[in-house]
């Protein structure tokens, strides 16, 4: 192979050209060394011929072929391995064949540091290393700058030695140094003196032969005889690379994020049982009415408590019936004004009009409470009395709970009524019919109970179908249920369309934090480029760290929300679960959205050029 620089000129902007009108042939089978005073164009000189910068005035050519960035190996004064990951794990990132990592690093007497991290090893070691890794691709043009700067005496003249082995027939090896540890190796000295060759030294090397063995196994390794390892996955890189990644505070937003979906499905899923469970505590919920023809045709007639309509009536008052507490609407808070709910057959509660009829208009309602009165030749004992409802409100609390309570009985604001437990007024009153108005033609009113009602759907579907109604809903409590729930239903889809545009948002600004992360990585990613890494392999390492990130919010989500509904179901007896398909897909298309987010400016950032990230 022949290198031909023709007439390169390199400037920086407008200063001075620090390459001036440079014409030189390399070739194979020789080792070459640039010598020089620093800042002398050395570093530069390199650049131009490995084809890291192409920002130049000339032609670079090799064998015809325009171009050397594909054929070139590396060797710095730092070693540049990839802390976090061993040695090995080092090499396989350049090239997965594990055969010729051993191979090589065997020739390089380093084989036994292969499990060992970056800063176990010692200079000479890292150096030794750093001439495998730029092997591995089997480089036709190996370069190295100022390779022994940071090592001493002794590791300096055994790279010296090892770089002399290096000689190939077919590869040309470029060394740029200030030192004389090349001298003796050397086919030709170049001292370069700011930007031009100022003496050319012709040298009779000593050889070394060992290396013609490495360019025939490489050969062979690159032909696919080699056997291929596992190597270190994007994942495993990541995380041995960046182990802070799993704790960073990006995480614990996104977290905290993909939480409120859990929690929002979570509602959605719950909303109903548990307003339900809710209200189970403050309504009747359990009561419903039927009709007797309805009710002869409900199926689950044998398990129904039914309640018939009796009342009775005495020097101007109206007793209708009192059911127990917890299938009263007199349970519901805010009925009951002074005192509580009775607690034997012979207390009961009254109205207002009741207290100013019997014991007179001055008297006073806190001190009527528990008082006797005598009605059908009965002492009951007033536990309590009951809001004074105007018309509209009494019909409301009363009748429109269940459809039933109270089917014939006048309502008015001036009406006097007894409330009475209703076995005792079955003793005292009479089964009454109901007046001609309310007549229907389905028959009489029931009121019925059927113990776990809003538990059971197939019942109340059963109860649904034999009033040909539409809803499952066999009372006013289970309708306002169902109207909330579609309220819930339609804040959750508005929110969850909120959520969405708020996340595509913020992944603009995500997005200038990401390249404010790989601008600080910009070496890192560069260096790997320079070492044979290509772009593709590059850009899948970085996603599967931000991949990873997304990963890591979503357990630590799912943590957080197990937590807060095991907390939720110690203190209620219920634990929440949310709908998995909703709550995931919607987290899995942010995530997506966040991860397009992240590929974009991982490409964006990756068409920079190779020396404009390392410099």
């Amino acid at each position: 192979m022949k290198l031909e620089l023709i007439h390169i000129t390199k400037a920086y902007k407008d200063n001075e050209p620090i390459i001036k009108d440079f014409s030189y042939s390399f070739e194979s089978g020789k080792i070459y060394v640039i010598k020089g005073v620093s800042g002398c164009g050395k570093s530069t000189l390199l650049n131009l011929i490995g084809g890291l910068d192409t920002s130049y005035e000339g032609t670079v050519k090799t064998d015809g072929v325009e171009s050397t960035s594909k054929m070139s190996g590396y060797i710095f004064q730092n070693s540049l391995l990839v802390s976090g990951i061993t040695l090995l794990e080092n090499l396989l990132l350049i090239k997965n064949s594990k055969e010729e990592v051993y191979r090589l690093c065997e020739k390089l007497k380093i084989n036994d540091l292969l499990s060992k991290y970056p800063e176990q090893l010692s200079g000479g070691e890292r150096q030794r290393a750093s001439i495998v890794r730029a092997l591995l691709n089997s480089p036709r043009l190996l370069i190295a700058d100022e390779p022994t700067a940071s090592l001493d005496d002794t590791n300096s003249k055994s790279i010296a030695k090892v770089m002399a082995e290096l000689r190939d027939k077919d590869r040309i090896i470029i060394i740029a140094t200030h030192e004389h540890y090349f001298d003796e190796y050397a086919d030709v000295i170049l001292n370069l003196h700011y930007g031009v060759i100022e003496k050319e030294e012709q040298n009779t090397p000593k050889i070394a032969d060992f290396i013609e063995n490495e360019r025939q196994s490489g050969s062979q390794s690159q032909d696919g005889k080699g056997t291929r390892s596992k190597g270190i996955g994007g994942f495993r890189f990541a995380l041995k690379r960046r182990p802070r990644l799993l704790i960073s505070g990006g995480i614990l937003l996104m977290a905290l994020v993909f939480f409120v979906i859990y929690a929002i499905s979570a509602l959605k899923v719950n909303f109903s049982s548990e307003y339900f469970r809710y209200m189970r505590g403050e309504y009747p919920l359990d009561v419903f009415g039927l009709y007797t023809q309805e009710f002869e045709r409900f199926k689950y007639k044998d398990d129904v408590k039914v309640y018939e309509y009796y009342t009775a009536y005495e020097n101007g008052y109206t007793a209708v019936y009192l059911l127990d507490k917890k299938n009263s609407v007199f349970s519901i808070k805010g009925m009951i004004k002074y005192g509580k709910f009775p607690s034997s057959e012979y207390e009961i509660l009254v109205n207002p009009p009741f207290v100013m009829s019997y014991f007179g208009a001055d008297a006073e309602y806190r001190e009527v409470v528990g008082k006797s009165v005598t009605f059908k030749d009965t002492e009951f004992v007033i536990s309590g009395i009951v809001n004074n409802f105007d018309s509209k409100n009494f019909e409301s609390n009363l009748y429109g709970d269940d459809g039933f309570y109270f089917y014939n009985f006048h309502r008015a604001e001036d009406t006097i009524a007894l409330f009475v437990p209703y076995d005792t007024l079955v003793k005292i009153g009479e089964k009454t019919t109901p007046a001609e108005e309310y007549k229907n033609p389905r028959g009489e009113p029931l009121l019925c109970v059927y113990e776990g009602l809003y538990e059971n759907t197939a019942v109340r579907q059963a109860i649904a179908l034999v009033t040909n109604s539409q809803y499952d809903a066999p009372n006013g409590f289970y309708q306002r249920v169902e109207n909330s729930r579609q309220t819930v239903d339609t804040v959750i889809v508005v929110f969850y369309f909120i959520l969405f545009v708020t996340f595509a948002i913020s992944c603009i600004f995500m997005s200038t934090i990401v390249q404010t992360e790989l601008f600080y990585r910009r070496r890192e990613i560069g260096y790997l480029q320079i070492f044979g890494l290509g772009k593709k392999r590059i850009k899948k390492l970085l996603v599967c760290e931000y991949f990873l990130k997304v990963a890591s919010a979503l357990v630590m989500s799912l943590v957080f929300y197990i937590a807060a509904a095991s907390i939720y179901a110690l203190v209620l007896g219920a634990f929440p679960l949310f709908d998995p398909l909703i709550a995931l897909v919607f987290c899995a298309l942010l995530a997506a959205l966040y991860l397009l987010t992240v590929y974009l400016c991982i490409k964006r950032f990756l068409k920079k050029n190779v020396i404009t990230l390392i410099t």
